[in-house]
């Protein structure tokens, strides 16, 4: 029996006779998200005189403004990746768009002294029950 751990963070035992179903079975457990890259160059520009940034939070709402209408719904998540390094991921559901239903935001930035410096934006987004894909892609709903 050997364990392995994969690049997705699953851990594996393998038994010889099992090991390639095994492997199949994770790997397509495995599959990671299409995300289209936004340059946060006119975003650092945008925040580099702020003063009222103070928490990760502040930061994301600061790029999106979700209009909560209706039953739409945000989600936010903040992990702090190293020291004053953060990942913050918001997802705006259920939005009033007759096409696309949700929209994900995951920015990377660093506090640095009393300022922030964002490394990258990643977006993706749901559609609609029947408008396109209702998994996380980048294909644009229809």
């Amino acid at each position: 029996i050997q364990t392995k751990t994969l690049e997705c963070g699953a851990r594996v035992k393998f038994i010889q006779p099992l090991a390639f179903l095994s492997f199949l079975l994770v790997i397509v457990g495995c599959e990671e998200e299409e995300h289209k890259d936004i340059d946060p160059s006119t975003f650092n520009q945008e925040i580099a005189l702020r003063t009222d940034l103070n928490e990760p939070e502040d930061l994301i709402y600061a790029y999106y403004q979700p209009e909560t209408e209706g039953k739409a719904k945000v989600e936010l998540t903040v992990e702090e990746i190293a020291e004053s390094e953060y990942r913050i991921t918001l997802i705006h559901d259920g939005l009033l768009d007759d096409s696309q239903r949700a929209v994900k935001y995951i920015m990377e930035a660093e506090r640095i002294d009393s300022s922030w410096l964002v490394s990258s934006i990643k977006t993706n987004w749901k559609c609609w029950e029947g408008r396109g894909h209702e998994d996380w892609g980048i294909e644009y709903c229809n």
